[in-house]
């Protein structure tokens, strides 16, 4: 999420393209004895939680989050965007963690005291009829899936592009991908401004 190629700070801060930092001491890995493995480990995840080196401890299991910013997220998925996210250890690597819709409103509504429309995305923006849908700008990085459906469904492809990485402040360091992306959205966007205005005139 955070992988762009200038050092960042908003979570934590991490240096420029901070996974392939990481990645490099995990190199030849499948070289290593059981020490050097966990060594390698614990000096890539420390590029995320230690990497100024200048915290009394690595608090691998801490609160990152000094901004905030999951709060918010946490509301935004109860009251507009439900995500379910689940994971059982057999189809994935992660330990099981199911997901079940009636523990996450009902945790919603203890926390922020909302009652969560679990359709509202569906019903808000079309579900799977995107065609149905007009004025969406769906940006990704090299692992992005999505194609253009029409003139008014359209996806841009940055190179080297990390999760809204186009959606930040513009940087020196920008890459020409990100820069050629920002100036496509700007483009469609007013491109669509502009049929607006003529629509309301007439």
């Amino acid at each position: 999420m955070i992988n762009y190629p200038y050092p960042t700070n908003f979570l934590n801060p991490v240096p420029g393209y901070p996974v392939e930092v990481a990645c490099r001491f995990l190199e030849n890995s499948e070289h290593y004895d059981d020490e050097s493995l966990v060594k390698g480990i614990f000096q890539a995840v420390s590029v995320f939680t230690y990497y100024t080196g200048n915290l009394s401890c690595n608090d691998a299991t801490g609160n990152t989050d000094k901004l905030g910013a999951n709060a918010g997220w946490n509301f935004q998925s109860c009251t507009e965007m439900v995500m379910p996210m689940c994971s059982d250890g057999v189809h994935d690597m992660f330990f099981p963690a199911p997901w079940n819709v009636t523990l996450f409103v009902e945790g919603c509504r203890r926390a922020y005291g909302v009652t969560t429309d679990v359709n509202k995305i569906v019903t808000t923006y079309g579900g799977r009829d995107i065609k149905a849908a007009s004025n969406i700008i769906f940006s990704n990085g090299d692992m992005g899936f999505l194609s253009s459906v029409s003139d008014s469904l359209v996806a841009l492809l940055g190179e080297g592009g990390s999760h809204h990485y186009d959606l930040r402040a513009s940087h020196p360091n920008d890459t020409d991908s990100v820069r050629f992306v920002r100036a496509m959205e700007k483009k469609y966007i007013r491109l669509w401004l502009g049929q607006n205005d003529r629509e309301a005139q007439h």
